[in-house]
């Protein structure tokens, strides 16, 4: 009886990269060592599984990269083999389990029935597909920091997963602690946050928000919430030394990266190694800081909406706050267009040349030198930002300025838009006169203006929120420079494997895994290794250009299955009613859109426009000045974006389901941050 199938000297499926797979017509596969004795599976002998892996792992040898063939065995039991080629399936990574447990980020853990993955939020900080590196060196880091907090509660759970490329949050989990675990109103953590959940089409199907907090069980855990508030209290103080830690951490990798090319690979390797470690403890801490300001803001909510009656008072007093990093950022750059708008020469420069030649020409004007110098140290201190900067294969600004340079040659044409200085004033006045209210408000008859217990506590939440909300961005700020340098090394040792053969480009470093690069540091002579290497690199681009080629859906089941379709819009457009969402920023205005699906298209904001876009990140946010307010599909209230249009005094609306599809570049919009409508004038 005649036997056939197919065999690969690296399993295809990439659930084993170290291990032949071996598959029968029928179905039937088997995974075995390249190496030493094989034993009977699939009802196949030993000595045929073992004769069939010394074929395809010598035509591997000979083909110089990982090899895939067809086998049979006929009625005299003689092996034939055809059809020798390299392997060119799509090599997908991820969710898998190889032979280390967290090999890939991903502990082997089973589903759990209350698991339910959103992209909410996870499609604000990682939007795109995560290219194999990052996700080696983020996803388990991610998952420990969402873990750290929960202790025993969340035993068993993870908390991050990469389905198809994209990172998936675990939102069922999170809801789950806060409202089956601690009895929080989970529908301000929704609102807090954004994603499909926030939206009453998607709860129907099965995300469910708790709108009336279990006091019961809120008692039963206060000694876990007395700890947390302690402990989120201390984090103002303990950033400070964070902060200083990493940037002795940053300061001490880039003085190794001046010296990097006479350090060999390992060497450098080993620097990556020690900084990783450290930023993966600093993403604990970058979480935690989060976790407090949603928490925080979660109860500043609650309050707003049961005592004052009023939630948008809460966008309010977390607007004009001092020290957001991001912000401050911005508007340094508007501070140094001001500057050049009003010097004519290097106005006239900026108007008329290109962005990317832009830095050589200011540098050869003698008249207009300044600015050239001016904006090299903006980008020397500022320059590690970039949009979706946490994934390490994207280029910041200080590599590739043109894009922060043709925001800037806005500013320069605009320096009427707006004042940062009156700005910030204007925010501050209006978070006091907020905070007045509010007193007022809650002391409005003489019992509680003589024992103010409402107030003295809602002040405090108030003042803690303040505290905490700049700690939502400011650590990731901090990380991203330290990010900048870990990316120069990967690079150069990029650089060096291209020269010895193992990989096409510098960039391909990105698509190896921590352990393969490992790998190429010991044995980059290695023809074997090199050709594995090249293999994988180009298998895996194919499947980063299949998974990108699809939009991510924005739920899925504890299984990794899409759930349901995303809430549309197009109805409420069509019938003329208003688009709804989060509101973000207060404030109301009308301008013409500019609907924007890149950060590309975003950068061809006129001012004066209305900013539509899927999300922004803190790349986006230096072209919010010239936008006249701010609406995405995706986000909450403390979403990146949206702390920083507070700061701008720009009315911000987030979370608008299918926004870039029902609205067009050049409709007339009116955007009311403070109710969350998005409105059609014409």
């Amino acid at each position: 009886m005649m036997i056939s199938g197919r065999a690969w000297s690296e399993d295809p499926l990439g659930e084993s990269l170290t291990l032949a797979r071996i598959e029968l017509d029928d179905g039937a596969s088997a995974l075995v060592g390249r190496r030493g004795v094989v034993r009977e599976q699939q009802g196949l002998a030993g000595e045929l599984l073992t004769e069939i892996r010394d074929r395809v792992v010598e035509a591997e040898r000979q083909l110089g990269e990982p090899a895939q063939l067809r086998w049979r065995v006929g009625d005299g039991d003689e092996l034939s083999v055809d059809g020798v080629e390299p392997i060119d399936a799509p090599l997908p990574w991820g969710r898998m389990q190889p032979e280390g447990p967290d090999q890939w980020g991903w502990d082997g853990l089973q589903p759990h029935s209350g698991d339910r993955w959103s992209r909410g939020n996870a499609g604000e900080v990682f939007p795109g597909v995560m290219t194999p590196l990052t996700w080696h060196l983020t996803g388990a880091a991610l998952d420990r920091a969402f873990a750290a907090p929960w202790g025993k509660l969340a035993a068993g759970r993870r908390f991050v997963a990469l389905f198809e490329g994209y990172v998936y949050f675990n939102f069922g989990l999170i809801m789950s602690l806060l409202g089956d675990q601690l009895g929080m109103r989970t529908s301000d953590f929704l609102v807090a946050v954004g994603g499909p959940e926030a939206a009453a089409e998607t709860r129907a199907a099965g995300a469910h928000a708790s709108t009336r907090p279990n006091y019961w069980r809120i008692l039963l855990n206060l000694p876990f919430l007395i700890r947390r508030a302690a402990e989120q209290r201390w984090l103002p103080i303990r950033w400070r030394s964070e902060r200083k830690e990493a940037l002795r951490r940053y300061t001490q990798l880039r003085d190794f990266n001046a010296d990097a090319e006479a350090a060999s690979d390992r060497e450098i390797i080993n620097a990556l190694t020690v900084s990783g470690e450290f930023s993966s403890r600093f993403v604990s801490f970058l979480m935690r800081c989060q976790g407090s300001a949603f928490g925080q803001v979660q109860f500043l909510l609650w309050l707003s909406e049961s005592w004052i009656g009023d939630r948008a008072i809460a966008l309010r007093l977390l607007q004009g706050l001092p020290n957001v990093l991001t912000a401050q950022s911005n508007l340094e750059l508007w501070r140094l267009a001001e500057r050049a708008a009003a010097d004519q020469r290097a106005a006239e420069l900026v108007a008329r040349t290109p962005p990317e030649a832009l830095l050589g020409t200011l540098a050869d004007d003698s008249d207009a030198a300044w600015l050239a110098d001016e904006l090299t140290a903006f980008l020397a201190e500022h320059g590690h930002r970039t949009t979706a900067e946490l994934e390490l294969a994207t280029p910041r600004w200080v590599e590739e300025p043109a894009s922060l340079l043709q925001t800037f040659r806005g500013y320069v044409a605009h320096p009427e838009q707006s004042s940062p200085a009156r700005l910030h004033e204007r925010q501050v006045a209006d978070r006091r006169a907020a905070q007045a209210e509010a007193r007022a408000a809650l002391t409005a008859n003489p019992i509680e203006r003589l024992l103010p217990a409402r107030w003295l506590l809602y002040g405090l939440v108030i003042h803690d929120a303040q505290e905490l909300q700049p700690l939502r961005e400011n650590p990731k700020y901090v990380l991203m420079k330290l990010t900048l340098e870990q990316r120069r090394l990967y690079l150069l040792l990029g650089r060096r494997w291209q020269g010895s053969g193992a990989l096409d480009a510098p960039e391909d470093v990105f698509w190896l895994s921590g352990d393969e690069t490992l790998a190429l540091a010991r044995e980059s002579d290695n023809p074997a290794l090199r050709g594995r290497m090249r293999s994988r690199v180009r298998r895996r681009r194919q499947q980063y250009d299949e998974w990108t080629s699809r939009a991510a859906p924005p739920l899925r089941d504890r299984d990794g299955a899409p759930v349901g379709e995303p809430p549309a819009a197009a109805a409420a457009a069509q019938d003329g009613g208003p688009l709804r969402g989060i509101a973000a920023s207060t404030g109301l205005a009308q301008g013409r859109a500019r609907v924007a699906t890149s950060p590309a298209e975003g950068r061809q904001l006129v001012a004066g426009e209305i900013l539509v876009a899927r999300f922004t990140d803190p790349g986006w946010t230096p072209i919010f000045p010239l936008a006249a307010a701010v609406v995405t599909e995706i986000g909450g209230m403390l979403s990146h974006g949206a702390v920083v249009a507070r700061e701008y005094g720009i009315p911000a609306v987030v979370n608008v389901a299918g926004a870039t599809s029902s609205i067009q570049t050049g409709d007339l919009l009116e955007v009311d941050g403070s109710t969350g409508e998005v409105r059609r004038v014409e």
